[in-house]
């Protein structure tokens, strides 16, 4: 469940996201993960709207790219432990999308707005549709292997 809401200054969407059942894996401590990111996310939001500094701004980035390499650190070994057939797809995916907030931040410095907007998009973007889609497929793979 996402909320829109408009910066006056840019006129850009953004967006708020709701954890909801709806984004359930199944998986306890992959849930726990993706739910700790929504609360982030929704601050940079909020800091995009305020209109904050690029050192607030930069300090959410920085915080938002540590919390998303962890979690698919901790996903990749979940799936390479059990030996999942897509593995090599989803660390690629994770690869390009990590690639892609690192260079929105190295950028942030010199267009802290802009660049926040984009890595606010790309978060929530990723966030529905990825947990709806390729996390769902494993997912299922990993609980019928018996991890919960």
């Amino acid at each position: 469940m996402t909320t829109k809401h408009y910066v006056t200054k840019n006129e850009k969407l953004v967006r708020t996201i709701k954890w909801s059942a709806a984004f359930e894996t199944g998986i306890a401590l992959i849930d726990q993960q993706h739910q700790a990111v929504f609360e982030p996310v929704n601050e940079l939001g909020r800091a995009i709207t305020a209109g904050l500094g690029a050192p607030e701004i930069g300090r959410l980035l920085r915080a938002i790219l540590q919390d998303i390499e962890e979690h698919f650190a901790t996903e990749e070994l979940l799936l390479k432990e059990n030996d999942y057939p897509g593995y090599a797809k989803q660390q690629a995916e994770h690869e390009q999308a990590l690639q892609k907030l690192r260079r929105i931040i190295l950028r942030s410095p010199a267009d802290h707005l802009s660049a926040a907007q984009e890595f606010h998009a790309l978060c929530c973007d990723w966030l529905i549709n990825h947990i709806s889609g390729p996390d769902r497929a494993y997912a299922e793979f990993l609980l019928s292997k018996g991890v919960l």
